[in-house]
């Protein structure tokens, strides 16, 4: 079988294609902390602490994964941008952690669950689901 990746530019465009989803009830969300490298003004490459947020969500009938990761090097908090603000202010952007992208969803009507899907992870779920005689 083979999965179709959706990747999606902003977190709207994620929500946006979950919308237009009605087989979809659960998204996952995982996020990581690791270094890499990173060059510095000066041009000195350093080692520098990242985050990741990644969002997913499997589409059993058409067989898309929905997918949408934000990453940014750690400086003290992590942040992602979900909208921006209205009025004089319009040019700051909203942002949340982890946990505000698990209440949004959640308000939205999605169960949310830890991790990730991934392609592979898919793959192998049907196959294993196909041994055993189970339609998908």
């Amino acid at each position: 079988m083979s999965v179709n990746v959706v990747d999606c530019d902003t977190f709207e465009a994620f929500l946006d294609e979950l919308h237009n989803r009605p087989a979809i009830r659960l998204v996952k969300l995982a996020d990581y902390g690791f270094v890499a490298p990173l060059k510095t003004s000066s041009g000195a490459i350093v080692m520098a602490p990242q985050v990741k947020i990644v969002v997913t969500a499997f589409d059993k009938k058409e067989r898309a994964l929905l997918r949408w990761l934000s990453s940014r090097r750690a400086n003290g908090m992590a942040t992602v941008a979900i909208g921006k603000a209205h009025g004089i202010y319009g040019d700051m952007v909203v942002a949340a952690k982890k946990e505000d992208l698990r209440k949004w969803l959640e308000l939205e009507g999605y169960s949310v669950s830890d991790g990730e899907w991934t392609p592979d992870d898919i793959e192998r779920l049907v196959a294993k689901r196909a041994e055993s005689g189970h339609a998908v």
